[in-house]
């Protein structure tokens, strides 16, 4: 049975390549220019008129950025986990244990995905991607409530106008 599961990592990566390069053509956000740290300001009511635009596309620059990063590690994940998945019950059921006892499904895994190398380079791409994705949504969302704040100014300001 192992050499009907062995070298799934290859295809299934090959794969995620692949549908990486069909998408290609896209055009995809490159780094923005502002890439320092920054401090928001406290009271962005004080900014002017050009510092609030300034701020909505340095901000919009960085979301559109940090969402195509995203939504290229979410394809590869999508490619992924189900081959680990598949895989692992695979070898969960050839999994030798040391006693008759009824084992936790969890411990059954674990064994499995510890006692086959392949299976723990897939496991160890999976924790990798689901972090990245993570940490960039985090980001995301970080920007996107610095962005609304700002939005928030920039239309209370053109209301204001409108009345006067």
């Amino acid at each position: 049975m192992e050499n009907n599961i062995q070298n799934i990592s290859s295809p299934v990566l090959g794969l995620t390549a692949e549908l990486t390069d069909k998408y290609a053509h896209f055009p995809e956000p490159v780094e923005p220019e502002w890439g320092q740290n920054f401090s928001f300001p406290v009271d962005a009511e004080q900014l002017n008129d050009t510092e609030l635009d300034t701020w909505m596309l340095r901000l919009g620059a960085w979301r559109g950025y940090v969402s195509s990063l995203a939504s290229n590690l979410e394809g590869q994940l999508a490619v992924i986990e189900p081959a680990f998945e598949m895989k692992v019950g695979v070898v969960m059921s050839t999994v030798d244990l040391p006693s008759d006892r009824r084992t936790v499904k969890e411990i059954v895994r674990s064994l499995a995905i510890m006692g086959n190398a392949e299976l723990t380079t897939l496991w160890d791409e999976i924790l990798k991607l689901k972090g990245e994705i993570k940490i960039l949504q985090k980001k995301y969302d970080f920007y996107t409530q610095q962005f609304e704040t700002i939005s928030r100014v920039v239309s209370r300001r053109g209301q204001e106008r409108v009345r006067f």
